[in-house]
């Protein structure tokens, strides 16, 4: 059995009929009732609230964008690979997934047998990966387990297998915090999308790769 850590870095959907269409179906709270308190947000409110929805577009595979992949198969060095705004989302995955493809594949042509492990992979990652895999019709030559179960054979979900049901203390750094795993993290992930903006791509993808070995880190240490 392989591991595959894997870690993500998304950005808000680059689509201009998505920021038209968020801008479009904007709505006041429903607890504004009158008409001219209405037209007041919508004059003074409706800009920054659309564009705290479009920034939300970063979690939704169907019209967010990953900007970077980061991965590690067992113990070898973490790798990553990004791009830059004004190159395509299909060359990137396409890219990674030809790695996957030749990595997994063994001299007799037989495909190893994959465990995907990463922090909340089962409630984000996976899907994201496989959805925007869809969109830009890339072709899967591995199988991304995008609706396995936290505790599938196919995945290990380093945050259910850390906090279970349990709320709180759940989230990779605060994991890496209570097991003593070191970090020199300078960002969140609040910060993707400005330091992307700002072009600063490459601190983007070393956080990414950060991010990709802390979570092998817990990972053995669960194990």
């Amino acid at each position: 059995m392989t591991i595959l850590h894997i870690d993500i870095e998304t950005i808000p959907s680059q689509l201009e009929w998505v920021k038209q269409d968020i801008m479009d179906t904007i709505k006041p709270p429903a607890t504004i009732k009158k008409q001219e308190s209405i037209d007041k947000w919508m004059k003074d409110k409706s800009a920054t609230a659309a564009n705290d929805k479009w920034l939300k577009t970063s979690f939704n595979g169907a019209v967010g964008e990953i900007i970077c992949i980061a991965w590690a198969f067992d113990d070898e060095p973490v790798q990553v690979i990004g791009r830059e705004l004004f190159e395509t989302e299909s060359d990137m995955l396409t890219g990674f997934m030809n790695h996957l493809d030749m990595v997994s594949t063994s001299e007799r042509g037989i495909k190893k047998e994959i465990t995907w492990c990463g922090h909340y992979i089962t409630g984000f990652d996976l899907r994201f990966l496989w959805q925007r895999m869809v969109v830009n019709n890339v072709k899967m030559l591995v199988e991304i387990p995008y609706n396995a179960k936290p505790w599938s054979q196919s995945v290990f979900d380093t945050c259910h297998e850390w906090k279970g049901d349990n709320s709180g203390y759940g989230s990779l750094d605060m994991a890496a915090k209570i097991l003593g795993i070191e970090q020199e993290k300078t960002m969140s992930g609040a910060d993707v999308w400005p330091e992307i903006q700002a072009g600063n791509y490459e601190k983007v993808f070393d956080y990414c790769k950060q991010d990709v070995e802390i979570c092998r880190q817990v990972y053995n240490r669960i194990k």
